[in-house]
């Protein structure tokens, strides 16, 4: 076990972890409320045998060091979870040593377990058990989003215990609660509806339902991070994109088009249509096709990605852009005209600053940035203050876009873009480069939970292809989503089939 946050290390077991370990697990207050109480010197080892992982397993518990003073701080990790009937699976906990309380690292490490029992062991469902007296983790496992589903059991060598469990959506009934508001309301849609309350909580949220809530769905919870697909590497060739070259080529190819595209973004869009890699990342204003795209894949003739969990996303996309646009007068929802996305889409064409520089020139947009904030136009000619560092981190984030939907396909599914920035290249000198992108999770590490802006919900594998049926039956499906003639003859091919009379 092998496991590293921005503060934590999570590792095997070492000799020279027996001395700090045992102090931490014979300390009569911190291990009050922990297994059975304080473990006895003479069964300390015992205890390291039964619970802790041995090298290379990845079910266990594990040595956790804080990184900065490379210290032992405490342990946790996962163990196999016995509850009752169906409520089996694992279950993720930690201890760590007073000092270090009060610095967020349980939430640092639960958010961390929680996110490698999802991608790591697949399981769609993960449990953690607390003593009803340890008010302090029950406000950790708040704040993880955890739902308590047995109020008191008691639990072997351990005693009475109040058990957790993450929220998963199972039907697109569970979608629609997460949306709407039910009278007579069971304990998981009031869950379910108080997560959907914490994105659009505060009084940022100015506008009317729906409006700036986006939705996105994977159908593997492993498979990337919220960044676009320029930015990831391609499965086959392990290597990045070479963006300027695909856009530029993609231009040459096809003239016919440039009458009616007349910047890079609609350029972008385009590609984005034909599946071509770009610095776009598709987005939904409707839950239910975001749901779609995240269990689509179970209906495939190899099946492969239903042996993976989904993730559907929730993005409140206004309170991304307060974090990330470039002026304090222009924080709200983003359009293909708004200083970002245009900047954003110069970068595609290379040569660093200058290249950047250059597209401003081109497209006689250098007053208007100046006007829009001056510290951009100072940071491309080498400024070096507070105001334009600021403006070279805001360069690698993504601005929410609100695109001209410029064909049926994306009409028919709401889309919503977020545009990145950043640049991954190994050609431009040092000093004219544009930063490497920070995807949307990253980003929202960042802020406080009160300005969180991303959340998600994980899809069990098994329940992947009822919700494709469901799905079905409300008139959600390939045929419904896609009205490109090639992919309405995709759909006609699988449902049109003569019945076999053997």
């Amino acid at each position: 076990m092998n496991i590293e946050t921005k503060s934590l290390l999570l590792r095997d077991f070492k000799a020279s972890d027996k001395s700090e370990l045992s102090k931490i697990c014979s300390d009569l207050k911190l291990m009050k409320y922990v297994f059975d109480g304080p473990i006895k010197v003479n069964e300390f080892d015992t205890f390291i045998k039964k619970y802790f992982a041995s090298s290379g397993k990845k079910i266990g518990l594990g040595t956790l060091c804080r990184k900065d003073i490379n210290e032992v701080i405490g342990f946790a990790g996962l163990l196999p979870f016995k509850g009752k009937g169906k409520e089996d699976g694992i279950e993720f906990g930690f201890v760590i040593n007073k000092p270090h309380w009060g610095n967020g690292f349980g939430t640092e490490i639960g958010k961390t377990l929680i996110k490698y029992g999802y991608e790591t062991l697949n399981h769609s469902k993960l449990f953690a058990t607390v003593h009803p007296e340890n008010t302090a983790s029950i406000k950790v496992l708040n704040k993880l989003k955890l739902v308590k589903i047995y109020p008191n059991i008691d639990i072997k060598d351990r005693g009475p215990r109040l058990v957790y469990s993450t929220i998963t959506i199972e039907s697109v009934e569970d979608t629609l609660k997460l949306i709407c508001s039910y009278s007579n309301s069971d304990k998981k849609s009031e869950e379910l509806k108080n997560r959907w309350d914490q994105i659009l909580k505060g009084d940022d949220y100015k506008f009317p339902f729906p409006f700036g809530i986006w939705f996105r769905g994977h159908s593997r919870s492993e498979e990337y991070k919220l960044l676009p697909s320029i930015f990831r590497q391609d499965k086959d060739a392990k290597k990045h994109y070479r963006e300027s070259a695909l856009f530029n080529s993609f231009k040459l190819y096809n003239p016919s088009y440039n009458e009616t595209h007349k910047d890079n973004l609609a350029w972008l869009t385009l590609m984005q249509h034909y599946d071509l890699p770009t610095r776009l990342l598709d987005w939904t204003e409707n839950i239910l096709i975001a749901l779609y795209f995240a269990v689509k894949d179970s209906d495939s003739k190899t099946n492969e990605n239903e042996e993976s969990n989904g993730k559907l996303y929730i993005l409140n996309s206004d309170r991304l852009n307060r974090i990330t646009r470039m002026s304090q007068f222009e924080n709200g929802l983003a359009i293909p005209t708004s200083i970002e996305p245009l900047l954003y889409s110069f970068i595609v064409s290379g040569k660093g600053k200058t290249g950047l520089l250059q597209q401003i020139h081109n497209f006689n947009l250098y007053e208007k940035i100046k006007i829009y904030n001056s510290a951009i136009i100072e940071w491309l000619y080498g400024g070096q203050e507070v105001e334009h560092k600021l403006i070279e981190e805001k360069m690698r984030y993504a601005v929410a876009v609100f695109p001209q939907r410029i064909n049926a396909r994306m009409q028919v599914q709401q889309s919503m873009f977020t545009i990145h920035g950043g640049k991954i290249s190994t050609s431009v000198r040092e000093g004219n480069q544009i930063g490497t992108p920070i995807s949307l999770e990253e980003l929202n590490e960042l802020q406080g939970s009160d300005k969180e802006f991303l959340d998600y919900y994980i899809i069990p594998k098994e329940k992947k292809n009822k919700i494709l049926n469901e799905l079905k039956m409300i008139g959600i499906h390939q045929r419904s989503l896609y009205p490109d003639i090639d992919k309405q003859a995709e759909y006609l091919k699988k449902i049109w089939f003569l019945k076999s009379n053997n």
